[in-house]
């Protein structure tokens, strides 16, 4: 059987796998907790949270890199046909993720009136009648909250943690992880 078969069938299994079971485990805490001292805090443990549950698919896959280095180009190891039965729903749950993480990069039908756009250049853009309509120590607050989030890449963080709430469906969880982190990217004023 040929190694980058049994290596794609494997990364499929155990990543795929690991990942949507660890999805599943609760967070620590919940959301309305606010034992961190600021904002920031707050938002960098959201932020470890929603990639831990990906920890044991990171060490699947280190593995399988490992086995894939030493095993010669065609392998002795057979493929159970059970592992068709988990490559089947993982790998359509992958694809549902991909296609999501390319709907994701299309622009709004309507864009707001101020935004943070773009992934790997991230830029503020404004609309003119929102310029008109606030007074300068308003429009400089919200130009200057923006410019954090152009600072901080969060477009391409966003993408990129949807992706990984997606990989993990349809755990609550994952979704609460997800949501909770957001919340704390975006910090509702009291």
């Amino acid at each position: 059987m040929s190694r980058e078969l049994v290596l794609a069938t494997m990364v499929v299994v155990l990543c795929g796998a690991g990942a949507w079971l660890a999805s599943w485990v609760p967070a620590a805490s919940e959301p309305g907790d606010r034992r961190e001292r600021s904002g920031r805090q707050l938002e960098a443990r959201s932020w470890r949270r929603i990639w831990w549950t990906l920890l044991p698919a990171g060490i699947a896959l280190a593995t399988m890199f490992g086995w894939a280095l030493q095993e010669p180009s065609v392998t002795d190891e057979l493929l159970l046909p059970t592992a068709a039965l988990v490559v089947v729903p993982i790998g359509l749950l992958w694809l549902r993720c991909a296609v999501r993480a390319c709907v994701a990069l299309r622009r709004p039908r309507e864009m707001p009136p101020l935004a943070t756009v773009g992934l790997l250049r991230p830029r503020v853009v404004v609309a003119e009648e929102l310029c008109g309509a606030l007074d300068p120590a308003a429009l400089a607050a919200a130009l200057a909250h923006e410019r954090v989030h152009v600072r901080h890449h969060d477009p391409l963080r966003i993408w990129l943690a949807q992706i990984a709430t997606d990989l993990q469906w349809p755990s609550p969880w994952a979704r609460r992880r997800f949501e909770h982190w957001l919340g704390a990217l975006e910090p509702r004023a009291r």
